[in-house]
């Protein structure tokens, strides 16, 4: 099969450990790219927090896109241009403040390439450590929330945010997408807002088929995108729940897993 698009997470499926791309992956997907092949970023990231990647990759220069927020925004590499954007209201967003409050958890959003948190604690400091944003602790959080806002994550503990959500689930569900991220982040955008989402718009104005496209993920959010594309890798490191709906499970993400996959299903 000639694929014309390879979709990637970025945390835990092209990201080493140390938040890096490893050379044989950066060499297989510059290949790929010089072949004609679009490489689109998707990840919960924020967008700011995407570009070192995308320039590392060249992606402005063989019209590669951003898929950022969890599908809340896409953005054509060259020039930086959206092409999408869906904000969370501002009434849902307090409302799950309200709820992240009542059950004694943290909450954390996004203000001008700022993370924003009512307590700094170890979670809002991961998301720093792997966005490189900076964390503001702010007192008026709630008033910091605008319309502006593409999405909020409630952080803790994993086994203390299971409970959260599924107490979260019944006031949330059919109103806001929420999705674990990571076991400690509990993600929320826009209805109807996830990956799958982004990369089905994206595709249809480029005019790709569902075929043509290749995904790889490790995670619960990236389940929309690895069904929607025509062939699923999931990463050696996966949710097992991940493995079982890809096509084929590649090698750990610290061990060229997105690189060879590429050499074995892009470039050969």
């Amino acid at each position: 099969m000639t694929y014309k698009m390879i979709v990637l997470d970025l945390d835990d499926t092209l990201l080493t450990s140390e938040l890096t791309i490893s050379v044989r992956t950066k060499e297989a997907l510059l290949e790929a790219q010089r072949r004609g092949v679009r490489v689109t970023l998707a990840s919960g990231r924020p967008t700011g927090a995407m570009k070192r990647f995308a320039h590392e990759l060249e992606l402005e220069m063989h019209g590669g896109f951003l898929i950022s927020f969890n599908g809340a925004v896409i953005t054509e590499c060259a020039g930086m241009r959206q092409h999408f954007r869906k904000s969370l209201s501002c009434t849902h967003m307090r409302e799950i403040h309200d709820h992240a409050r009542k059950h004694g958890v943290s909450i954390l959003g996004y203000h001008q390439d700022r993370i924003i948190t009512p307590k700094e604690n170890p979670y809002t400091d991961a998301e720093s450590t792997l966005t490189g944003l900076p964390v503001d602790q702010v007192d008026d959080f709630p008033d910091r929330i605008t319309e502006e806002s593409i999405k909020v994550i409630v952080v803790d503990d994993p086994e203390r945010l299971k409970e959260v959500a599924e107490a979260m689930r019944p006031y949330m569900e059919g109103r806001v997408n929420m999705v674990f991220s990571k076991p400690f982040f509990l993600e929320f955008t826009d209805l109807g807002i996830d990956k799958r989402h982004s990369l089905s718009l994206l595709c249809e104005r480029l005019e790709i088929l569902p075929s043509e496209v290749i995904a790889m993920g490790d995670g619960d959010n990236d389940k929309g995108m690895l069904e929607f594309a025509g062939f699923a890798v999931a990463m050696e490191n996966a949710r097992d729940s991940v493995k079982a709906i890809a096509d084929h499970v590649t090698a750990h993400h610290d061990a060229d897993g997105v690189g060879i996959a590429v050499e074995r299903f892009v470039l050969t």
